[in-house]
């Protein structure tokens, strides 16, 4: 990594960087002076302005932002020798570094003797694979700055990966002297490696969880020099680091030490132990899984058949050094035509979203919560791996742990890998079960990926168990993989045999890969998804409410109404799978056969789905199943509580064109949520990847809001109990009585103090969101002060927007506001009432009542709109004909 100097000035603020001006006072130069002379002395300050708010950028991890201004300076001041370097860490930074190379080669040709400079090209070259020329770079660096620890570092990392251990290590050794924010402490007895009999040794995991994994094999060597060996490492290693052979004890990082003889980081254990490549300890197993929870994984996967596979491909994206490590589980989609293998996911955190994305047509396992979700970092993923027969993995701690527990394992490497891989070699001398796969050029990953599959075929064929037998392929509708899928997956959250989970897990893994690789995604197809999910959780349930009823010999009203709504539901679930099927074009389409009466009619329609009858009742409040989950709402509200205690669903007119906007990933914000109806689906659109930001003012509305986020376990919502407008303050919201009939949607919030609850008012724009794609308002009347509140975000980020607009009065104002905004303006006017509404009910009490809305596409934008009537001007109204 680039080594990051203290450029002079870099306190201050420039006036205004992106046009390459500077603040008013450093055009003031004195009087008296040539032209020529002032016309320098404002070009340097000038750029000394630029490039210290470039620096404040490149700190902030604006590279685009700092590159820009760097480059603004060497335009104006091409001898600027430090403006040189930086820009040359901008670009090594992002990955450019044959360009790094050149900046800092530049800044060299000006001012030879930068040490900084000096001392990024070698890193850059490193960084590159050119090894030699690193170290004789880094080797100049040092004959100008020969107490330069960072420098030092850089030497030892190098030499160390050419394999010169001896050398290496005393030079690695200065890393202890790094201004380092990743050294955990200070040391204040380090060990020198001689006998401490009586006394206790601390060891300290000083960096990654690999490492700590990776060294602690030496405690052993460190328990022979003395009484007692402590290890101090992060808690997430605590457990699996217990059972390490020579520890004593484990203790976290910060806790209070008794007294003991000396210290050590574990990384400094290589060179006090005197380390070469020839004696590296690599004895393994040196860790070992829980016995009992090696069982139960044991039973889990016994029922998979054929080659156990693990998958691995992000790390810590946290880590400076990840990025070229890591990569996208796509690339893994050149594994999957490989048969009698089953891959499992071993990814946790950062990275295993991508599963939810869609397997690239890979049947993967997808062990989800349950993998280190109550055993603790690390244990499930141990005694899982101890019954694989491999783990793929990048350079990351599992590859570690797979190392330690010796099993076999395949390490995917950048090209410039970690020093500890060496390099020209596809075997380990620290792990003797590891099998190295490099790239051959610089992020190329799918040639990596050739090389894998190619080697897997191999190994699939040299093992001798029993082929198993290929599975039954029979044509299908969309519709009914789907369902299957669904079903599946509700059986993975449910079922707690390990024997009977592993069948189902292998099945959902091929089923979906079958899915990925036939049925192209979309927002309509996955609110689909969501909504026979839940009909098939809802099956499940009345199928265990009936047993309990036959268990009971209860067999009155109750049992009959279960075994009734278990057509109702079916049929619910039929009409969702006829959906899909048109939604997707499938080739095959499954029909339902319905009785007929003893007339030889049809039968009559169903009544009412019974899930419009409640769940729960509590005082004013209610709560059934709806179309888009489970509602808790005011029954006294006379609009969005009505609707959807008559029918399921409110203002299904607007959630159909938002399901057309809203993708998978993205950021949108709902303003003025009220109970969360629109929440819930923007949710499900966004999915695990995106974020959906919910504002309510109404104190109880809001807590009602709480509760249909939690009902329907929206991980993604994060609800804001706000007001949002024109500026940040406060405002006066009227208090609600739900006990009595109102529109409690309908509430204005511009009251004077005294006549309600204070509330705090924000504005978009102080969110400083970090994208923005869609924006909901609907803050009866306050419409125009949200948006003046949130010009910077919509300028920045053109999000699409949907706004409630129907006040005759301020109409003129707002749409004005909105072509100002460079927006193309259309009036959505859905009704409240739809005869295929969710519980079939055909009773309309809204009558033509109808939703006053505006589509605001940007004008930079490709959608077509088309059946809504386009806005030309203010004076534009929803009535024009």
């Amino acid at each position: 990594m680039p080594y990051l100097m203290h450029a002079g000035g870099a306190g201050r603020r420039g006036g205004c960087p992106g046009s390459g001006c500077a603040p008013r006072s450093a055009w003031l130069v004195a009087g008296g002076k040539t032209s020529a002379v002032r016309t320098e002395e404002a070009r340097m300050i000038s750029t000394e302005a630029l490039r210290a708010r470039g620096r404040e950028l490149h700190l902030a991890g604006d590279l685009p932002g700092a590159e820009q201004l760097y480059r603004r300076v060497v335009e104006l001041d091409p001898g600027d020798a430090k403006t040189w370097c930086l820009l040359g860490m901008v670009c090594s930074e992002r990955g450019a570094l044959e360009e790094a190379v050149r900046c800092y080669r530049e800044s060299l040709r000006i001012d030879p003797l930068q040490r900084e400079a000096n001392h990024n090209l070698g890193n850059a070259l490193l960084e590159m694979g050119e090894d030699r020329q690193a170290i004789a770079q880094i080797r100049r660096t040092l004959e100008i700055a020969p107490d330069f620890p960072e420098c030092h570092k850089s030497l030892g990392l190098a030499l160390l990966r050419q394999g010169d251990l001896a050398a290496g290590w005393p030079e690695y050794e200065w890393r202890l002297k790094c201004d380092d924010k990743g050294q955990p402490r200070t040391y204040s007895r380090l060990w020198d490696g001689s006998p401490q009999p009586g006394g206790t040794i601390l060891l300290v995991a000083e960096q990654g969880l690999g490492d700590a994994i990776q060294f602690v094999r030496y405690a052993p060597m460190v328990r022979q020099r003395c009484a007692r060996v402590v290890l101090e490492c992060p808690r997430a290693l605590m457990r699996p680091l217990e059972r390490a052979p020579g520890i004593d004890a484990v203790v976290p990082r910060n806790a209070p030490l008794q007294d003991f003889a000396a210290e050590a980081p574990l990384l400094s254990l290589p060179r006090l132990l005197g380390t070469t490549l020839e004696n590296i300890p690599a004895q393994v197993p040196y860790l070992s899984a829980d016995p009992q929870l090696t069982e139960y994984w044991r039973q889990v996967l016994s029922s998979i058949r054929g080659m156990k596979v693990g998958l691995v491909w992000q790390g810590n994206p946290g880590a400076p050094v990840d990025k070229p490590r890591s990569m996208p589980f796509s690339r893994f989609a050149g594994l999957r035509d490989i048969e009698g293998v089953q891959f499992i996911s071993l990814q946790k955190g950062a990275g295993s979203e991508q599963l939810a994305e869609g397997t690239c047509g890979l049947p993967v396992i997808d062990l989800g919560e349950r993998l280190d979700g109550q055993s603790g970092p690390f244990m499930d993923t141990a005694a899982i791996i101890m019954n694989l027969d491999l783990v793929i993995t990048v350079d990351t701690a599992v590859a570690h742990l797979a190392g330690a527990l010796g099993a076999p394992v395949w390490i995917l490497l950048s090209y410039a890998a970690d020093w500890r891989w060496l390099t020209g070699r596809d075997d380990s001398p620290w792990y003797p079960t590891a099998r190295l796969f490099r790239q051959t050029r610089r992020g190329d990953w799918d040639g990596v990926i050739e090389r894998v599959a190619e080697a897997l075929r191999a190994q699939r064929q040299r093992k001798s168990d029993a082929q198993p037998a290929p599975p039954l392929l029979a044509p299908v509708s969309a519709g009914e993989l789907l369902d299957k899928i669904t079903i599946l997956q509700i059986k993975a959250h449910r079922i707690g045999e390990p024997a009977k989970l592993g069948h189902v897990l292998a099945e959902l893994a091929a089923l979906s890969a079958r899915r990925d690789r036939a049925i192209a995604p979309s927002p309509e197809l996955a609110s689909l998804v969501d909504e026979l999910r839940d009909v098939n959780r809802a099956l499940w349930d009345i199928e265990d409410e009936i047993r309990r009823c036959e268990q009971r010999q209860d067999f009155g009203t109750r049992f009959v109404e279960l075994a009734r709504s278990v057509y109702r539901e079916n049929d619910r679930r039929a009409a969702i799978k006829r959906r899909i099927n048109g939604l997707v074009d499938s080739e095959l389409v499954e029909e339902k056969l319905y009785s007929t009466s003893a007339a030889g009619a049809p039968a009559p329609a169903a009544a009412p789905a019974p899930l419009a009858r409640p769940v729960l009742e509590s005082g004013p409040l209610r709560l059934k199943r709806c179309r888009h989950g489970i509602m808790l709402y005011a029954v006294r509200d006379r609009y969005i509580g009505r609707s959807l205690d008559l029918y399921g669903e409110f203002s299904e007119g607007e959630m159909e064109v938002i399901g057309q906007i809203v993708r998978r990933g993205q950021l949108v914000l709902d303003i003025g949520a009220n109970i969360g109806t629109h929440t819930v689906v923007l949710s499900r659109l966004v999915g695990g990847g995106g974020s959906v930001l919910a504002f309510e003012p109404q104190r109880q509305i809001f807590q009602i809001l709480c509760a249909n986020v939690a009902l329907n376990a929206l991980s993604n919502v994060h609800t804001y109990h706000a007001a949002v407008g024109r500026q940040c303050g406060n405002i006066c919201v009227p208090r609600m009585n739900l006990e009595s009939p109102d529109n409690f949607g309908g509430v204005s919030l511009n009251q004077k103090p005294g006549a309600g609850e204070i509330v705090r008012l924000i504005t978009v724009d102080s969110l400083e969101l970090p994208a923005c794609h869609f924006m909901k308002v609907d803050v009866e009347g306050m419409e125009n002060e949200v948006l003046a509140g949130a010009e910077q975000t919509i300028r920045k980020y053109r999000p699409i927007l949907y706004v409630e607009n129907d006040r005759e009065k301020e109409s003129a104002a707002l749409i004005s506001r909105l072509l100002e905004l460079d927006y193309r303006l259309y009036w959505h006017l859905p009704r409240l009432y739809t005869a295929k509404n969710h519980f079939a009910n055909p009773q309309n009490v809204f009558g033509n009542t109808i939703s006053v809305n505006v589509l605001a596409i940007p004008k930079s934008a490709k959608q077509n709109i088309s059946g809504l009537r386009e806005i030309t001007s203010p004076q534009d109204t929803w009535q024009t004909r």
